[in-house]
């Protein structure tokens, strides 16, 4: 019997008796690293904007409205922060020693799960395209299937020979 209490790090929901997690991988973090910045920068900016309006005179009349809209503005950006968080980190990519599991976290009640067989790939490529994904070792994995989806694109993972490395080793086994 399977308790909500049995789950660890190397457990998944519909993983097969006999199957092992090999891997679990997010994109890279610099994808959830800018906009975290860009939202506590707004954040700074609107805190560094009341203080700096309220050495004005004419601040007592108007400091009731601009606390109203501000925290309207945090309730904001702290939702879009929460959104952020909760994409980057429902979005895996899980390598195991039977399957390649997708998790893709759409929107807040769209979830997509695509999986391939370890068996089925003909064919993985990676690409790393530009300065930045060259310096910070990020990229595309394309994976050529047998089964019923051709292709299987998983964009701006970390470590994308690595995982490619993962893949043929997990593949090789099963042959």
């Amino acid at each position: 019997m399977m308790s909500i209490f049995s789950f660890s790090k190397n457990s998944f929901e519909g993983q097969l008796p006999d199957e092992k997690t090999l891997l679990v991988v997010r994109k890279h973090w610099i994808f959830i690293f800018i906009p975290l910045v860009f939202i506590l920068l707004l954040m700074s900016g609107i805190i560094a904007s009341g203080i700096v309006l309220s050495s004005f005179s004419w601040w007592k009349s108007l400091s009731s409205l601009y606390i109203f809209l501000s925290l309207i503005l945090f309730l904001i950006l702290w939702n879009l922060l929460f959104y952020g968080i909760m994409i980057y980190s429902l979005n895996t990519v899980i390598i195991t020693n039977k399957r390649i599991i997708e998790n893709q976290q759409l929107g807040l009640f769209k979830h997509v799960i695509k999986e391939i067989e370890l068996k089925n790939i003909q064919d993985i490529s990676i690409e790393i395209l530009g300065v930045f994904a060259q310096f910070l070792n990020y990229g595309n994995i394309e994976i050529q299937s047998a089964g019923a989806i051709a292709k299987f694109n998983f964009t701006r993972l970390p470590n994308p020979q690595k995982i490619k490395n993962i893949i043929v080793k997990a593949r090789q086994a099963i042959l």
